[in-house]
């Protein structure tokens, strides 16, 4: 029944850690209350010891914490691990492309032993962070909670998939090459930002899709070496002289061959990814090297952009358009039949003069607005430039919106230079 998780240490350095596993679950706000990384990353419990495990408890940030009193539209998607080792991990539930938030509460059926519990934290729809208010640990049935749970599940330990080590080294050196980026941007007196935060865009795009990659990798070896060793171990018991087992032999050793080629594609495909990451983690120490901006046509130095931004996007109920052009993040959460709509908008604050501010830096915030007619619009200030969105229309009869972003002006210039 206890809490087995309660004031066990996490073992990666992320930001107010603890909070985690101090075992408050209702002393949360917007900026304190919960422990957090830039996703994807991982917060893993050492509970000190092999313990038997027959419920997990999750609550992440959801806006309903300490005077909060509806809860936050965006999602978070990760993996629940555990092992024993620290090395072979079951892979105890993952939220693929659905998201959650709140309290999500997972049931062992038989039980099982662990010393270590893994939260992989994927993505968040608002921002660049994965905030985890608290993870609970239970060798009995916990006492029962007098919130919502948004999720609930039963788990059967029995057919769990397993991984080695710390699972998805790609995805992580992708999230490695846009911290770089986002660093040298911060640091570099002169550089022309703006193809660096689009190369940022892009990768971020890129990120869910390399999980998956990774995620499928071990699945489809298990599915492919799985019958090899079976079919194998049927012609051994059958004899190398029984008919039945010189058939099963040449099946195992089709599937064999099928699962070298198998391995042999998916090394290549890793070792070429590979290679290209390190390519553009060279050109970004060549850039560093210089400070004013590594000096050619994807990575030059002056003023950011010459051309006027202007973008015109259709977006139905759900859809989440983000911009690292201008910093806006917009998740249309519901279209009503009235001809308005319910939105939800990560921006940069209104503020005066040149803006240096990144993303999810500090300088963003993050608004809710309901019932939004046509007409209705912002003016921001991103960098140095200026920007207008506005909703130009709304037709509930087809769930659609139209959203028009433009520059309108420029607060100053930075020099052109050339070294």
């Amino acid at each position: 029944m206890p809490n087995l998780a309660l004031h066990k240490p996490v073992e990666e350095e992320i930001s107010n850690a603890s909070a985690a596993t101090d075992g408050e679950i209702s002393n949360y706000t917007g900026d304190k209350g919960y422990a957090w990384f830039d996703w994807p990353g991982s917060l893993t419990i050492d509970l000190g010891g092999p313990q038997k495990l027959c419920c997990i408890r999750i609550l992440l940030w959801d806006g309903l914490g300490e005077g909060g009193t509806s809860r936050n539209p965006r999602i978070y998607c990760y993996r629940l691990l555990a092992s024993l080792d620290h090395n072979n991990w079951k892979v105890l539930f993952d939220t693929g492309r659905n998201g959650f938030n709140g309290w999500q509460v997972f049931n062992f059926q038989h039980g099982f032993e662990a010393r270590y519990v893994r939260i992989h934290g994927l993505t968040n729809s608002a921002n660049r962070f994965f905030h985890i208010v608290q993870v609970e640990a239970h060798d009995d049935d916990p006492p029962p909670l007098a919130v919502e749970v948004v999720l609930q599940r039963i788990i059967e330990t029995d057919s769990l998939q397993e991984e080695s080590g710390d699972g998805l080294p790609l995805q992580s050196k992708v999230r490695s090459i846009i911290n770089e980026i986002e660093h040298l941007v911060e640091t570099t007196k002169y550089l022309n930002p703006q193809p660096l935060r689009e190369l940022i865009s892009q990768l971020r795009v890129q990120l869910t899709d390399v999980s998956s990659i990774e995620r499928s990798m071990d699945s489809i070896r298990r599915e492919i070496t799985g019958p090899v060793n079976k079919e194998l171990s049927k012609a051994a018991k059958l004899g190398k002289f029984s008919l039945w087992g010189f058939v099963v032999g040449i099946i195992g050793g089709i599937l064999a061959i099928v699962s070298f080629g198998f391995n042999i594609y998916v090394n290549i495909s890793t070792s070429t990814l590979h290679n290209r990451l390190e390519e553009i983690i060279r050109k970004l120490d060549d850039i560093k090297s210089h400070n004013i901006g590594y000096l050619n046509r994807n990575f030059g130095s002056g003023i950011v952009g010459t051309t006027p931004f202007h973008e015109t996007k259709d977006l139905k109920q759900g859809d989440v358009y983000e911009s690292f052009i201008t910093g806006v993040r917009l998740i249309v959460n519901k279209i009503n039949q009235d001809n308005t709509v319910n939105i939800t908008i990560n921006m940069p604050h209104e503020t005066e003069g040149l803006n240096l501010t990144l993303p999810g830096m500090g300088n963003f915030e993050m608004k809710y607005f309901e019932n939004v007619s046509t007409g209705k619009s912002w003016r921001f200030t991103h960098f140095y430039v200026e920007y207008n969105m506005s909703v130009t229309s709304i037709d509930s009869s087809k769930g659609l919106l139209t959203l028009e972003i433009k520059e309108v002006g420029r607060k100053s210039l930075l020099p052109s230079l050339t070294k």
